[in-house]
Formats: C-alpha cells, sequence, structure tokens
C-alpha cells in the first residue's frame, strides 16, 4: 500500500512543480488519507500535513498523535496552536493550502506565510480511481441499494423523519454509516431539490424522492430513486421525461469530452421538456461525495448522473445513478430499478 501513495505523492508534487509551489500544507482529512493513508478521525481536530518533494510527509497534530504513529511512512510532531506549526513552515518560499478546509483562525495565526489557494489541485489529483477503490465505492453502493430498496417497500404511511432514522440505522447494521443527510421529500416537499426530512407522512400518490448514500471504508455511494404508490398520469410523465434525459446523458458520457458538452446537453434536453435546470447534471464521487470534474471526463473517473425536475406545488422527480467513465459507453455501478 506504501507504493500506491508515494505514487500518489509524486504525481501531486508533479503538478505543483508545474505551478511553482514549494510544499502543499494539507487540512482536508480526505485529502491525508489519499497522500499517505493516515485518515484523522475528527475534521475539527487541529492538524497540519506538510507535503514536500524529497521529504517524508510530516504531521503537525493537536490530538492525533496515537493514531498517527501507527501508519508508516509519516514523521509526527504534536503542537498546540496554529503559530506551533510557523517552525517547520520557516523557509519555505510558496506554500499550497486548502482555502475551503483550512479555519480563517489558522490562516490568520500563520501570517507572513506565503499560502497560495491549491484546494482543487489536490483533490483532481483524487478523480481517477484505482481498481481498489472502485472496489471500495462499489461496496458502498452495494449497502446503499439494499438499504433504498428497503426504503422503497416501507414508506407507505411513514413519516419522512421516521423513515430517514431507519435509513440510519440499516447502514450501521450493514457497516456503514451516511455519507451525507438523507433527502426523503415526498409530495410538495419533492419540489425542493435539496430538502430536510420532516414531519410529512407518506401518502400513497406522493411522489417521493429518496436521496442516499452509504460511506464504508471512507468511500461514498450517492443514489437517488423517485417512488410513488399510486402515480397520476402526470406523475408518470414527469418520470419519464427525466429518465429520458439520464439515457441522452449516458450516451454522452466517455473518456475525453469536455465537461461544458455534457452541460450544454443537460440544458438543452431540460429545456427542450419545459423543465428549468435546477442543479448539475452530476458530480465526481469518491472519497467526497462531491469531488471536482476538471475540464474534462477521464477514463476512470467516477460520476453521477442525476437529473432532476421539480414543479413548485406538485412534487420532483430525480434519478441518480453511479457510472465509471470509459472511453466508449460508461460502466453503470447502480442495478436497482429506475424507480416510480
Amino acid at each position: 500500500m506504501k507504493f500506491h501513495f508515494e505514487k500518489r505523492q509524486k504525481a501531486l508534487f508533479g503538478e505543483m512543480e508545474r505551478i511553482g509551489i514549494s510544499a502543499m500544507l494539507v487540512t482536508d482529512a480526505k485529502d491525508a488519507y489519499y497522500y499517505t493513508g493516515f485518515m484523522p478521525p475528527h475534521q475539527e481536530d487541529l492538524f497540519f500535513l506538510l507535503l514536500k518533494s524529497g521529504e517524508t510527509p510530516l504531521l503537525l497534530a493537536s490530538t492525533l498523535l496515537n493514531q498517527a504513529e501507527s501508519v508508516p511512512g509519516i514523521e509526527v510532531r504534536y503542537i498546540k496552536k496554529a503559530q506551533d506549526a510557523l517552525p517547520f513552515l520557516k523557509g519555505i518560499k510558496k506554500i499550497g493550502f486548502d482555502g475551503e478546509t483550512m479555519s480563517a483562525k489558522s490562516y490568520l495565526d500563520m501570517s507572513g506565510i506565503s499560502f497560495h489557494e491549491c484546494g482543487k489541485i489536490m483533490k483532481l489529483q483524487r478523480a481517477v480511481k484505482s481498481d481498489a477503490e472502485i472496489e471500495n465505492i462499489k461496496e458502498a453502493l452495494r449497502i446503499t441499494e439494499n438499504v433504498l430498496e428497503g426504503a422503497g417497500r416501507r414508506m407507505e404511511g411513514a413519516e419522512e423523519g421516521e423513515l430517514s432514522l431507519e435509513i440510519d440505522i440499516e447502514m450501521l447494521k450493514r457497516g456503514a454509516k451516511p455519507a451525507f443527510e438523507n433527502i426523503i421529500a415526498s409530495g410538495k416537499n419533492s419540489a425542493f431539490v435539496h430538502y430536510a426530512a420532516g414531519r410529512a407522512v407518506i401518502g400513497r400518490e406522493d411522489l417521493t424522492i429518496i436521496d442516499i448514500g452509504a460511506l464504508f471504508r471512507h468511500y461514498c455511494a450517492d443514489e437517488t430513486r423517485t417512488f410513488c404508490m399510486e402515480p397520476s398520469a402526470r406523475a408518470r410523465k414527469l418520470h419519464e421525461d427525466v429518465l429520458e434525459v439520464q439515457e441522452i446523458l449516458m450516451d454522452e458520457l466517455r473518456a475525453e469530452i469536455p465537461v461544458k458538452e455534457i452541460n450544454a446537453v443537460y440544458e438543452k434536453e431540460m429545456k427542450k421538456r419545459g423543465f428549468e435546470v435546477m442543479h448539475s447534471w452530476g458530480h465526481g464521487i469518491g472519497l467526497s461525495v462531491h469531488e471536482p470534474l476538471g475540464s474534462e471526463l477521464k477514463e476512470g473517473m467516477v460520476v453521477t448522473v442525476e437529473p432532476g425536475a421539480y414543479i413548485r406545488g406538485f412534487g420532483g422527480c430525480r434519478i441518480e445513478d453511479m457510472v465509471v467513465i470509459r472511453k466508449g459507453r460508461p460502466l453503470k455501478l447502480t442495478r436497482l430499478p429506475k424507480g416510480l
């Protein structure tokens, strides 16, 4: 396994050299895991992982000393506050950092350091998945589908929040945990893209969006189905339209195609059917639920394909599947029927 982490670091160092960055200060727990195999148990804990070409990764941590010492290939130093990291950064000309995960307090406490925003660069290195990563994602998805299928059978007469809690419990029983807060939106609530499950009782004629994902061995799944026990003609047509858009997108996805071309197809097909584009057609997924794709798709990326249409006062429909990008048609990972 150490070889894989060294290979990942080498790829990152090559990109850093290209843009003139001397070292990278990692503050995202998922990036720390990707480049060294060490996953900080709590993102909130104070830690900095210093990556510099030709040197052993250095972890500067406040409360993670015992866990980190069990990971080979890392040096560990204990710090009480952000300022304690300054001596280790002295003399480094340009340091890359992630503005999304470094706290404003840490940034201000280390004033005088030549910081340069590089969060996206660190994460884009994670975009193409290894076979081992894909296997972990497949297992997370298998758990997700088992739980999602059961939720679809149990939803009649259940409160949205009650069903959400049951989903969490079922994931835990299977050795996983939720990768994000479940979205359970029934009836008129399904017209909201991101809806927090409430006290609404799910009825037989309600369009019900269930959007969940399991986290297994640090890797995420994300799948959405729209269910309805007694769909009206309007509900069926909405579901059919969204499914058509997804199939068109699937035909477009392939390695080396610019992401902006997929965006254009999505917007065109949605508008053709009279729908407003409320969110992206999909996203990268792996250690994080949402990972950047860069300017073009690459072979080995794992992405979601999730067109959605939403009608205020009536309801919505979203269908989300996960695929692996190939040179030809993508490899579909999801197996669950399309809902409704």
